[in-house]
């Protein structure tokens, strides 16, 4: 049980995946989030931390069934605006 935990905790910490393209994340400026954390509207999904609206045409499929965001920081803030946004694929 306790190396499970260790392990979940170190999957959590990893800073990027390779998968995330250059233009949204130069390498450090995307990361997983909590799932709940953005939202399905009418205009698009919701970022919760933001309050932005980004339109369903600017997300991205998550290859991981997981919410990634990539945000322009220079101090890691949550309130930074979006640049890239990762969603799970639509339930079929």
């Amino acid at each position: 049980m306790m190396v499970l935990a260790l392990l979940t905790v170190a999957n959590l910490a990893v800073p990027a995946h390779d998968w995330y393209p250059q233009a949204c994340c130069s390498g450090q400026d995307c990361q997983q989030v909590a799932d709940d954390s953005v939202e399905p509207t009418a205009g698009g999904w919701h970022v919760k931390d933001t309050g932005e609206v980004i339109p369903y045409s600017r997300t991205q499929t998550s290859p991981d069934g997981h919410v990634h965001r990539c945000w322009a920081h220079v101090v890691r803030v949550p309130m930074s605006r979006t640049i890239c946004l990762f969603v799970p694929p639509p339930a079929t």
